[in-house]
């Protein structure tokens, strides 16, 4: 059984750290609020949009989709997904819940969760003595950047950050799904204001449900998703939205995932080529099938023989290719000419023909004489 999480967190001002940070222990909330954002502010931003770093955020909505399949020749299909806030578990039981979800080691997926979502948690895990073992295993897990459990979506679509990072909308634009028409992140201090945590807890499955659209997607742009298992989890994901399962409010995204679904085109048809087997290119992992690094088999059996049989015209055109396999003698090198550097060469033991030719005949200089007698 493999098994996959998707994460997405909702964050709100940490005032309390706010208060100590700034040194402000009788201020209220709104001048707090005010000093962080003058604080964390751009050049030329106003103080109520500036963006906090993440050790001053507090956990508002931890969301999680929880997705599997029996064998990797299955398709994926979507369990559950699930949006509790603060409001219904205290802060210090969603961190230990979310630990408790990565026993096992499953796939964990995400939206700039390398840069925002996990350095929230750890913070505060710190921030309330939470015990995280399985978030914090050793080895490439988790925490790594270019670890094998974690997929940060963003990271890897930037080329890790190569190019200008996208967000999600941008991303979810590419599928035609308006995604952030109605609210983004910025409006979640106000909705918690104004007591609003359903809302919150709806814009957190929205969100969920577009990242495991798009990690579709992704799996089948990179070679670890065929074509027919791609189509067939797209169709279940839809399947499960339209009966209820997964939540209200993903009518969107259900239509996205038919659109993507049926916009398929069988890749073995297209270009004459097999579908690539299972473990092809490093094999399937334990739990998802992450991008490889080179291409699938069917490409690289099909690319080799042309290979070969270029090579051979050329060596039969007269164009001097060693046959495959055998490395040419490197040509000797030219014997140094007379007059190099300006000067005869030197041939005595010990000395170069590099050596720099003598300027202008020099007096003796009397400090390499010193202490000596006689002639030279």
């Amino acid at each position: 059984m493999q098994r996959v999480l998707v994460l997405d967190i909702e964050t709100l001002p940490d005032l309390a750290a706010g208060r100590a940070l700034l040194d402000m222990p009788e201020a209220d909330e709104a001048a707090v609020r005010a000093a962080l954002g003058i604080r964390s502010a751009r050049p030329g931003e106003a103080p109520e949009r500036a963006f906090l770093k993440p050790p001053l955020h507090r956990l508002c909505c931890l969301g999680l989709l929880v997705a599997g399949r029996a064998a990797p020749d299955e398709p994926w299909q979507v369990e559950r997904i699930r949006t509790p806030t603060v409001a219904e578990q205290p802060e210090a039981v969603l961190l230990a819940r979310f630990d408790a979800a990565l026993r096992g080691g499953p796939g964990l997926i995400g939206f700039n969760s390398g840069g925002f979502d996990l350095p929230v948690l750890r913070y505060r895990a710190l921030a309330l003595g939470v015990p995280m073992p399985h978030l914090h295993a050793p080895g490439f897990g988790y925490l790594h950047r270019y670890g094998e459990r974690h997929l940060d979506l963003m990271d890897r679509l930037s080329g890790y950050r190569a190019s200008p990072a996208p967000s999600l909308g941008e991303c979810a634009a590419l599928l035609g799904l308006a995604l952030k028409a109605e609210m983004d992140g910025e409006g979640v201090e106000a909705l918690w204001a104004a007591g609003e945590a359903a809302r919150i807890a709806a814009y957190c499955r929205t969100d969920l449900a577009a990242t495991w659209l798009l990690a579709l997607r992704w799996w089948l742009v990179t070679g670890a998703l065929t074509e027919e298992l791609a189509r067939e989890s797209l169709h279940g994901f839809a399947e499960a939205i339209e009966s209820g399962a997964l939540g209200e409010g993903l009518g969107a995204i259900a239509a996205a995932a038919r659109r993507a679904a049926g916009g398929l085109i069988p890749h073995a048809r297209r270009c004459h080529l097999r579908a690539p087997r299972s473990g092809a290119h490093g094999g399937t992992p334990p739990w998802v099938p992450l991008p490889g690094g080179g291409p699938p088999a069917a490409l690289a059996s099909r690319h080799r023989p042309r290979a070969a049989s270029a090579a051979s015209a050329l060596r039969a055109a007269g164009f001097g290719l060693p046959p495959l396999g055998i490395t040419p003698r490197p040509a000797p090198a030219p014997a140094p000419r007379a007059g190099a550097w300006g000067a005869a060469p030197r041939h005595r033991a010990g000395r170069g023909w590099w050596r720099r030719p003598p300027g202008p005949r020099q007096a003796p200089s009397p400090a390499r004489n010193r202490g000596r007698s006689g002639p030279r």
